[in-house]
């Protein structure tokens, strides 16, 4: 994502999409400077969230623990409930149900939508015939 803030050698965050005006160029409210201004802290948050992005910590989860999903198991497909998420180096999502029962991968064996699974389920049964 490209940033839109930057950090000014003061306490004010330049907004990049506006020429690199401060914040402060635009609040009608300054008392003293932006130290305790309410914007300032909005894109001072939104700054550090673009630094964790940066950084490579800042991770959008494919779906929120507690999704309803659909595992193939076996010959048959069963549904289950997210509750823990693994990311692999190789940018592989692996889920877990029920605190400690592996589901598999994400797309490869488990799914978001039951239709998904079926599809999957169906490939698979005619690819060994």
């Amino acid at each position: 994502m490209e940033r839109l803030t930057d950090y000014s050698d003061d306490e004010c965050t330049y907004i990049i999409g506006v020429g690199n005006k401060t914040c402060e160029e635009f609040c009608k409210y300054v008392v003293d400077g932006c130290r305790n201004c309410y914007i300032q802290q909005v894109f001072k948050k939104l700054a550090d969230y673009e630094d964790l992005e940066e950084q490579g910590l800042l991770v959008r989860l494919p779906c929120p623990i507690g999704t309803t999903v659909w595992d193939i198991y076996g010959t048959g497909i069963r549904k289950n409930v997210v509750s823990g998420i693994e990311y692999g180096k190789d940018g592989r999502w692996f889920l877990w149900a029920n605190e400690d029962e592996w589901l598999g991968e994400l797309n490869v064996v488990v799914f978001l939508t039951r239709e998904e699974a079926e599809k999957k389920l169906e490939e698979i049964q005619n690819d060994k015939t």
